[in-house]
């Protein structure tokens, strides 16, 4: 029998959520679940079938939790079992390769998580104080640049993902802040952020000029890629 694969509409993400739930021989529990993560995929990240679901769905879904969690609407442990469905889902169309860990990710239970746009400015304030304060323990750039992203989320209204990404050589000064595909939009999808107060301007400045020191593109370590560094960032990064 053919599997399952489509999720294109509503009504057919319950009968392969169902199916996949039966599969794994593991009831209406895990049916919920499933059918949580292909909505996810599907109206999130534009997947409208299974068979073509590769590394940069499972990734997006990933930062989408994160930032739910972070936005105080997820809970970690709830995520923690949307993680478990996706495996699920993944062992089901034989995408064993596309496994992720909950920990690793930093969504499980315990995980300490990167603070982004949803932050109060207080906690923001805070949180870079202590990244600051740990470059100067240290000497690592790692936590200046984070820092440099706290305040890129806090004024602008980034989501972590682009306050990482974003091609900082490349903006230019003018009163509005330009995201393209390049700097790592939601669906990657281009969009423009006006620049109304002079702090917000300085904010970039500051940004733009740590990187030119660096050598860096943008606010990601080039000895990393993306997905080291956002586990560095939502992780306590005591190993570094």
């Amino acid at each position: 029998m053919e599997k399952a694969l489509s999720i294109r509409n509503r009504s057919n993400l319950k009968y392969t959520s169902r199916t996949i739930s039966r599969w794994a021989n593991r009831g209406s529990a895990l049916a919920s679940k499933v059918r949580t993560v292909l909505s996810d995929l599907r109206y999130e990240h534009n997947l409208k079938s299974l068979r073509l679901i590769g590394k940069g769905h499972v990734e997006g879904l990933l930062e989408t939790y994160r930032e739910r969690v972070n936005q105080g609407s997820l809970s970690r442990k709830t995520v923690a079992t949307y993680v478990s469905a996706l495996n699920t889902v993944l062992e089901y169309v034989e995408r064993e390769d596309l496994k992720v860990s909950a920990k690793a990710w930093g969504l499980s239970r315990g995980s300490n998580v990167y603070a982004n746009r949803a932050n109060s400015p207080e906690a923001s304030r805070e949180f870079k104080a202590w990244l600051e304060e740990k470059y100067r323990e240290s000497g690592n750039v790692n936590y200046r640049a984070l820092a440099h992203s706290v305040e890129l989320q806090r004024h602008f209204g980034l989501r972590a993902r682009e306050s990482f990404g974003i091609k900082l050589a490349e903006k230019r000064e003018t009163d509005i802040l330009r995201l393209g595909r390049g700097d790592l939009t939601k669906n990657a999808r281009p969009r423009d952020v006006k620049i109304r107060i002079r702090e917000q301007a300085a904010v970039l400045e500051k940004a733009k000029e740590f990187a030119r020191e660096q050598g860096w593109r943008s606010l990601i370590n080039p000895e990393f890629n993306l997905k080291e560094w956002m586990v560095f960032a939502y992780k306590t990064p005591s190993i570094l």
